[in-house]
């Protein structure tokens, strides 16, 4: 494996394989066959197979397993899967800012969170990326193949001021700055350079354009020069 795939990998340690849980709750099952309905009659329909809820055109058409909002359907469905990795975090205050880890039901993957988040320790809480992704990592999405989704929100929902964040950017197989403004847009947004290679590294196909390697520290000191391009 070429080295600067080994260290940017690395993050990812400790993800599962989703795996369906063994039950979900009776009112969130969706009848099968698919109803014989063209009509265009959206409702939010729980997904057993990707374990989120999703909007499907023709929801409204089904007898059963449907839900009018988003909420709704979070509530009963999705956030009884996931269970502690639903559980949002709340903070209190404190004299000192500490660094935690979360899953994000939105984002669907564990993020680095800074606060102060005291009362739900040991839930949705973790001092690690490893540890999040040990108890959470089966809900983990791939984001990084996503396209862009422009969204119109109200400054109510969105920051007051535009970030910098990354985006993998399939065409290029690279990780690329844009401006957040905090509308949802697709998944495909990260708070930093590093985090958008940790999870789309795999889909560069090229290994010149991944970012060069650093390496680490060799014992006694055992330098060995490396080229890069």
């Amino acid at each position: 494996m070429p080295p600067a795939l080994l260290v940017l990998c690395l993050g990812l340690v400790g993800l599962k394989t989703p795996v369906l849980p063994a039950e979900i709750p009776q009112e969130c099952e969706v009848p099968e066959p698919e109803p014989r309905c063209r009509a265009f009659a959206p409702a939010w329909v729980y997904n057993k197979t990707s374990m989120y809820c999703e909007r499907w055109s023709n929801g409204n058409c089904y007898t059963e397993g449907k839900f009018q909002t988003e909420d709704e359907c979070n509530n009963k469905c999705r956030d009884q899967v996931l269970g502690r990795c639903a559980v949002g975090l709340e903070e209190e205050e404190c004299r000192k800012m500490e660094k935690r880890y979360a899953f994000d039901t939105t984002l669907r993957r564990c993020v680095l969170r800074q606060g102060c988040f005291l009362k739900n320790h040991g839930e949705n809480n973790f001092a690690s990326l490893s540890k999040c992704n040990l108890t959470c990592g089966e809900f983990t999405q791939d984001p990084c193949l996503e396209t862009e989704t422009r969204m119109h929100c109200n400054t109510s929902s969105a920051f007051p001021w535009q970030n910098t964040w990354f985006r993998y950017n399939q065409d290029n197989q690279t990780c690329e700055p844009f401006n957040y403004t905090g509308c949802k847009q697709s998944r495909n947004r990260f708070q930093d350079e590093t985090e958008c290679w940790r999870f789309c590294s795999k889909h560069v196909k090229e290994r010149c354009k991944m970012p060069i390697s650093e390496g680490h520290k060799c014992a006694h000191k055992a330098y060995r020069p490396r080229i890069a391009y």
